[in-house]
């Protein structure tokens, strides 16, 4: 697949602090691609580069190979990169529609004089938004807050509204900062739940930043780990999580179903170092299990069990 997004030799520094060193990474078209890293790694300063947000000391952001390099967020968004905030940046005095709605006048061509004038083309446009917004909200499970003031509204709906808000830039790349950020896991997962589906039936490219990596484990297929301002790890989840022990020094959590996995090696169990989903995990001990069954050792060599796991 050809890459959507792009960044060269990225680096980003606010006076002598250094905050983004020398970041080369490439999204395929299609990907959920996780950027994931302990507080102050740079992942947050990166993700604000390649929106817009600020403009690279060195390196270069290219979208589709255009560059965007120092574009204005609005021009960014305008090319196609819709983004969400760590921080909810909703207007709480508007109604969900209605913040939905701002995200469809990147479309629209109508001008303020149409506006003002209330003219044919307004009204066209105006029913086009408001139905298209209503759709929107009907697929991320919103419908029934559409007249309620943002606000207003618990938290975990709050950050649905504003990957809604998102999705109706109608984006070739969705970008979302912390989307389940201060939520539990059900609400986590209630609200990437509904990212994945979109990204199914869309094929929508995502771009996740995360501090969890059980989000990363359970929904990206490619992961950027970033420590001290620089790429640490780059590769495939599957690739990413067989490295648990050097994720552990990175001073990152694993998913708890890993750390298991790697105490049974530790004990001496032949299974495998890198898993990091439930799914996985019960076709792992049911695979373990039919080995025993036929006899088989499940016994590991000592070298590698004194290396937590890594073969």
């Amino acid at each position: 697949m050809s890459g959507i997004l792009r960044a060269n030799g990225v680096c980003k520094y606010f006076g002598g602090l250094k905050a983004v060193e020398n970041v080369d990474m490439e999204i395929a078209r299609g990907d959920i691609f996780g950027i994931i890293g302990p507080n102050g790694a740079g992942k947050t300063t990166f993700f604000n580069i390649c929106t817009g947000i600020y403009g690279p000391t060195k390196g270069s952001v290219y979208l589709e190979e255009e560059e965007i390099t120092g574009l204005s967020p609005d021009k960014v968004a305008a090319k196609g990169m819709a983004r969400t905030f760590q921080n909810i940046q909703l207007f709480k005095y508007l109604t969900v529609r209605d913040n939905v709605k701002i995200g469809f006048h990147l479309h629209t061509k109508t001008r303020l004089l149409d506006a003002i004038l209330h003219t044919k083309a307004y009204q066209q446009d105006e029913k086009m938004i408001q139905e298209a917004s209503e759709a929107i909200l009907e697929r991320v499970g919103l419908i029934q807050y559409r007249d309620s003031m943002a606000g207003m509204l618990p938290y975990g709906i709050q950050r649905k509204v504003e990957i809604a808000r998102a999705l109706a830039i109608e984006p070739k790349l969705l970008l979302l900062d912390e989307p389940a950020a201060g939520l539990d896991p059900e609400g986590r997962d209630d609200i990437l739940s509904e990212v994945k589906e979109y990204h199914k039936k869309t094929g929508t490219t995502v771009l996740l930043v995360s501090h969890s990596m059980e989000d990363i484990a359970k929904y990206a297929n490619r992961v950027l780990v970033m420590s001290n301002k620089k790429i640490a790890m780059y590769d495939t989840v599957e690739k990413v999580f067989a490295r648990a022990p050097e994720l552990l020094e990175l001073g990152l959590s694993v998913p708890q179903v890993t750390k298991i996995f790697l105490k049974l090696r530790e004990m001496g169990v032949d299974v495998p170092a890198d898993v990091y989903t439930i799914p996985y995990a019960v076709k792992t001990l049911l695979e373990a299990k039919r080995r025993r069954d036929a006899g088989e050792s499940l016994v590991l060599p000592r070298s590698a069990a004194r290396k937590g796991g890594a073969v």
